[in-house]
């Protein structure tokens, strides 16, 4: 048995010895893929071609190896990409079925080896754009009627005359102001164009690609006044960009903008004081919220924004040791709101308010605590000593990137006044005229202060911005022949050497006159 089982083992090992090794111990050489020359962003117009060649250096010289793809995704959409190409260099066509303006895209190109099965990625940013995009709103009167154009910010200012009309098919009725609004980043539904008219719509918000009315101001208010003609002025966002506002017929609405609501509320009511309020055509946007004058009762009204914007409107309550430079809920009878604006010192503000009978102008400074308590801290009379064209002034702005200036304009210049110098007792000429139509050729028929973002290309960045502080005026050029010299002249601020501002763009003849003017970014 023995003998055997010694012959059977013999066999086996033998057998054993005999099976071939078909295992593979061949350690395959890494192709390390190096990219090169690939931007951080990348822009396309949505119905063209976005053409990127690439330039790669592997290790060893082999791209026959090699497979590609390229993709795009935003946040909410990252599992379901959209495939954009498969080949090295990409020669996609920029679907309006897929990709939409104003999105935040990222753009991935990913290289495989498909021996190893080692891949590589580079991931940059993609801007989709539409003849919309990006540009300025122009809101105009031409030929008694109104109209919304368009001037895109390319390197031809292309310019698209009457969007609202070729969208719509109808005319603006009684426009006053124009906004691109984009509240909050996580809710793109929320990005609308907004023109506010005195009408019996309110005004309407428009698609931002399409420039089409998706619906009215009436029909976006939870409940509106029954006026029949409805007085819309003003929209602004507060500073925590947690809720905006619009005044329409005098009243203040809200909505929350952190919360992604579409709809204002009813309008909004004031739990201290006399009930009934009538706000003019501005908002102080202080550290501590926004502020309203109350034209009806002569009184500051605030909004605590940060109660989950439930917040009534309350009457600015007084501190102790006010120094009683005047009266926060009693400052006067028929005073009417010009413009308000920041002050260096923490939680300073300042109002000018004109007195519409005898129109002289004020200007309060006013501290505002976040526990809606205020103090006065002083009260100027702005006399022809210290500004000797203010009586002329037309236009009044502020900007809080610049705080202490108050800007104003007449019909032939724009002058500027440092707050910071105007105290009590003072009788010198404050007044810097920064820009002279009289020379420049022009008649003044509106202003606006702005921030506004202008190209400041790198090398290694070359669709990098920056921000520049502008006053941007609504002119009638006399240099252009005919009737249509409505136009608009831009200048950008300084202060090196005092301020002043230098001349950055002019454009006229396309209207009668501008009414608004509002940059469009995305």
């Amino acid at each position: 048995m023995r003998q055997y089982l010694l012959i059977w083992f013999v066999f086996l090992a033998s057998f054993m010895g005999c099976v071939d090794d078909e295992s593979n111990t061949r350690i395959e050489e890494l192709n390390e893929v190096t990219l090169e020359g690939l931007q951080d962003k990348y822009s396309a117009k949505l119905g063209s071609y976005l053409q990127i060649p690439l330039s790669i250096k592997t290790a060893t010289g082999d791209e026959s190896r090699l497979s590609f793809v390229w993709y795009t995704y935003t946040a909410t959409s990252r599992l379901k990409a959209d495939t954009l190409g498969k080949t090295k260099d990409l020669n996609a066509f920029i679907d309006p079925k897929i990709l939409v303006p104003g999105e935040d895209y990222s753009l991935v190109v990913k290289i495989t080896d498909q021996t190893t099965g080692v891949y590589y990625r580079k991931k940059m940013k993609l801007e989709v754009l539409s003849d919309f995009t990006k540009g300025t709103l122009l809101l105009c009167e031409e030929n008694g009627s109104s109209a919304l154009h368009f001037m895109v910010d390319d390197a031809e200012k292309t310019f698209i005359k009457n969007v609202f009309e070729a969208a719509n098919g109808e005319k603006l009725v009684h426009p006053t102001r124009v906004y691109a609004l984009n509240p909050n980043k996580y809710q793109p539904q929320m990005k609308e164009v907004l023109v506010l008219c005195e009408n019996e719509t309110g005004g309407y918000f428009l698609n931002p690609v399409s420039m089409k009315s998706n619906r009215t101001v009436e029909s976006a208010i939870t409940f509106m006044p029954e006026t029949g003609i409805y007085s819309s002025k003003l929209h602004v966002a507060s500073t925590s960009r947690s809720v905006d506002y619009l005044i329409i017929s005098n009243q203040v609405f809200k909505r929350g903008t952190n919360m992604g609501a579409m709809t204002w509320d009813a309008p909004m009511v004031v739990v201290e004081g006399a009930t009934e309020y009538q706000i003019g055509t501005g908002m102080v946007q202080s550290t501590s919220g926004p502020a309203f004058y109350d034209e009806l009762n002569g009184r500051i009204l605030v909004h605590s924004n940060t109660v989950w914007n439930k917040a009534p409107l309350k009457q600015l309550k007084t501190e102790a040791g006010d120094l009683n430079y005047f009266d926060c809920n009693n400052m006067g009878t028929g005073m009417e709101y010009l413009a308000g604006g920041l002050l260096s010192a923490n939680n300073e503000c300042w109002m000018l308010l004109r007195q519409k009978e005898t129109m002289q102008s004020y200007l309060y400074k006013i501290r505002i605590t976040s526990a809606n308590q205020g103090t006065s801290l002083a009260k100027i009379a702005i006399t022809p000593e210290i500004a000797p064209h203010f009586a002329e002034a037309t236009c009044f702005a502020s900007l809080n990137d610049m705080k202490d200036i108050l800007f104003y304009s007449t019909g032939n210049s724009v002058y500027s006044i440092a707050l910071s110098s105007l105290r009590e007792g003072v009788t010198s000429n404050l007044e810097a005229e920064i820009i002279d139509g009289n020379k420049d050729g022009f008649s003044i028929t509106g202003m606006k202060v702005d921030a506004i973002l202008v190209p400041a290309p790198t090398p290694e960045n070359p669709l990098a911005t920056r921000t520049a502080q502008q006053v941007r005026l609504c002119i009638r050029d006399q240099n252009v022949t005919g009737n249509s010299k409505g136009g608009i002249a831009y200048y950008e601020l300084g202060t090196v050497g005092g301020i002043h501002a230098d001349p950055v763009y002019r454009k006229a003849g396309f209207c009668d006159r501008v009414i608004d003017i509002e940059e469009k970014y995305e």
